[in-house]
């Protein structure tokens, strides 16, 4: 998730010393488990980044304008990312 804020300056979080890649900045978003994934098979991607944000941030996606989603590839990683404009910051 790519959340723009107001100015249009992107949410980043550090990583905390526990994490394997602790003192990198990230945007907020975690990854996909398996209680994403519905019974059809499909995956709550939109749900998934709103709890996240929740969880990582304290902050909901109630009220931002949703972009488009985009897949970013890095050699096997997969990153996927969807923009949400805020207009506070």
């Amino acid at each position: 998730m790519a959340l723009a804020q107001g100015n249009g300056e992107l949410l980043m979080g550090v990583m905390a010393q526990s994490t394997l890649n602790a003192g990198r900045a990230y945007p907020p978003g975690g990854s996909l488990e398996p209680k994403d994934v519905r019974p059809n098979g499909s995956i709550d991607l939109h749900g998934s980044m709103a709890e996240e944000l929740g969880e990582e941030t304290g902050l909901d996606l109630a009220g931002a304008r949703a972009g488009e989603y985009l897949a970013i590839f890095e050699g096997q990683r997969l990153a996927i990312v969807r923009r949400f404009d805020v207009d506070h910051s």
